[in-house]
C-alpha cells in the first residue's frame, strides 16, 4: 500500500514550542552577556576618557531591524488572508532586509576600526561592541536561513501547518528586535565615561523596583481570581509567591488568567536581571538603596 500522505506529522504546535524553548536559552545567553558587562563595567576602577563615539550605522541597523520585524508580520498577515505570492514576496524581503542589517553592521565595525579600536585593542568597550554585535548578527544570518526555509515551503504549495511556521520566523525575528534594543542600550552606557559605580547602581536599583510592579500585580490578580471563584485553600497557599505561580500557570482557563503565567514569568526574569546586576555593581554586602 502506498502512502499518500506525510510520513511523520508533528503534532500542531511543536514548531511553537521548540521556537520558545531555543528562544528562551538564547535569552539566557544574551541575558547573562550584558549583566557580566554591566557588573564588569560597574566595578572598574577606571573607564577610558578617549572612547571614540559609537558608529552613527548603529542607528540606520536599529531602523533595518525593525522594518524587517514589520515586514515579517505582514507576511503572516498575508497568508492568515490566503494571499500566498504576497507572503512569498514578504518572506523575500525579510530575507533581504535582514542580509542588509548585516551588512551594515559589517559597515560598523569597519568605523570602528578606523577609529583605532580593532577587536585586538584589548579595550573592555571594544570586546563588548564587537561580542555583543557580532553574536546578534550570527543570530541574524541564522534567521536568514529560517525565513528562506520558510519561504520556499510557502512556495511549494499549502502544506500543513504552513500558517505557524510562518508566524514561527516572524516571532523569532520580533524576538531579536527586542534583544537588539538591549544592545543598543548598552553599547550607548559603555561609550559614556561618565557613567560610574554609583550612577550603575542607581539606575538598577531604580529598574528592580520598577520590574517589581508587575511581579507584585500578577501575585495580586492570581489571588483575586482563586479568592473570587472560590479556591480558598488554593488562594491560602497562593499567599506564597511561588504556589500563586503555579496556580496561574495550571488553572489559567478556568480563573481567566490566560497568557498571565508566561507575562509574570518574562517580568520575574526582568527583576533577577536587574538584581543580580545591582547586587553585582554593589556588592552584596551593600545595603543602600538610594
Amino acid at each position: 500500500m502506498m502512502r499518500t500522505g506525510p510520513a511523520h506529522q508533528l503534532p500542531p504546535g511543536t514548531g511553537a514550542l521548540g521556537l520558545a524553548i531555543f528562544l528562551g536559552s538564547l535569552g539566557t545567553l544574551f541575558a547573562g552577556s550584558l549583566a557580566a558587562f554591566w557588573v564588569v563595567r560597574g566595578r572598574a576602577e577606571s573607564w577610558a576618557e578617549d572612547l571614540p563615539a559609537l558608529p552613527q550605522g548603529l542607528w540606520i541597523s536599529t531602523a533595518v531591524l525593525g522594518l524587517l520585524s514589520w515586514v515579517a508580520q505582514r507576511s503572516v498577515n498575508q497568508l492568515r488572508v490566503g494571499n500566498r505570492p504576497e507572503t512569498q514576496k514578504l518572506l523575500l524581503a525579510t530575507v533581504a532586509l535582514a542580509l542588509v542589517f548585516v551588512v551594515v553592521q559589517g559597515l560598523n565595525w569597519q568605523a570602528l576600526i578606523r577609529n583605532q579600536l580593532p577587536p585586538t585593542s584589548g579595550s573592555l568597550y571594544a570586546f563588548t561592541f564587537y561580542l555583543l554585535t557580532g553574536l546578534h548578527a550570527l543570530h541574524v544570518l541564522g534567521g536568514v536561513v529560517y525565513s528562506g526555509l520558510v519561504c520556499r515551503r510557502i512556495r511549494k504549495g499549502s502544506t500543513p501547518g504552513e500558517g505557524e511556521a510562518v508566524a514561527n520566523q516572524a516571532n523569532y525575528w520580533h524576538f531579536l528586535g527586542v534583544v537588539w534594543v538591549f544592545l543598543l542600550v548598552t553599547l550607548l552606557g559603555a561609550a559614556t565615561p561618565s557613567l560610574d559605580r554609583e550612577g550603575i547602581a542607581r539606575l538598577f536599583t531604580g529598574l528592580t523596583l520598577a520590574t517589581a510592579i508587575p511581579n507584585v500585580w500578577y501575585w495580586w490578580k492570581t489571588l483575586l481570581a482563586l479568592f473570587h471563584r472560590g479556591f480558598f485553600m488554593q488562594g491560602v497557599a497562593a499567599l506564597f509567591p511561588v504556589m500563586a505561580y503555579l496556580f496561574a500557570w495550571m488553572r489559567a482557563p478556568e480563573l481567566g488568567l490566560r497568557g498571565v503565567a508566561l507575562r509574570w514569568f518574562i517580568a520575574f526574569a526582568a527583576l533577577l536581571f536587574c538584581l543580580s546586576i545591582r547586587l553585582g555593581v554593589l556588592g552584596v554586602e551593600s545595603q543602600t538603596w538610594s
